[in-house]
Formats: structure tokens, sequence, C-alpha cells
């Protein structure tokens, strides 16, 4: 499976380096964290949004749940998932 990992500020990557430790590959989107408080939306989501639009990610993933990242990814119809999320307890499990 292919992952991009968006950062946040505080981020910790231990997701990204667990996922490649399994077998997966992720690309990991640090150039701009994202802000979790930042409710206004004032950080740039170029960088994720070119991302996507490579089509090349089964699925974005984030250490902390980022509402406009979620959007984004169901735009481009990427699943997005945090570390609450049920799919990556089940990925993990593996």
């Amino acid at each position: 499976m292919i992952f991009l990992f968006a950062a946040s500020e505080n981020s910790i990557f231990d997701i990204p380096f667990a996922l490649e430790h399994m077998g997966h590959t992720v690309t990991v989107l640090d150039e701009i964290p994202f802000h979790i408080m930042d409710l206004n939306y004032t950080f740039p989501l170029q960088p994720a949004e070119q991302a996507l639009q490579t089509g090349q990610y089964d699925f974005v993933i984030s250490y902390n749940y980022i509402p406009l990242l979620s959007d984004l990814c169901e735009n481009y119809k990427t699943i997005y998932i945090d570390p609450d999320d049920e799919f990556l307890q089940e990925l993990t499990k593996k």
C-alpha cells in the first residue's frame, strides 16, 4: 500500500516509520505542517492537493485528525485515516 503521511505541528513520526517497517511505501508531507487548531484554515493546502492530484496514494494518514485534509481527501476519492481509525488498528494487527 502507498501512504501519504501529513505532518501536523508536534507530530511524532512513529506512524510512517512503522508503516515502512511493515513493507508499505510512505511519503511524508512535512513542508508546511498542518496546525490542528487552525479552525480558520489559514495553512496552505497546495502541497497536499498537489500530492493527491497524482492519484498515486491509496491512503492519507496523519497523527492527529485534520478536518480540512479529510475533506480534501474526499474530493480526490482518497481514503483518509487517523490513528483512532479502526482500519489502522486492523492493519497493524497483521
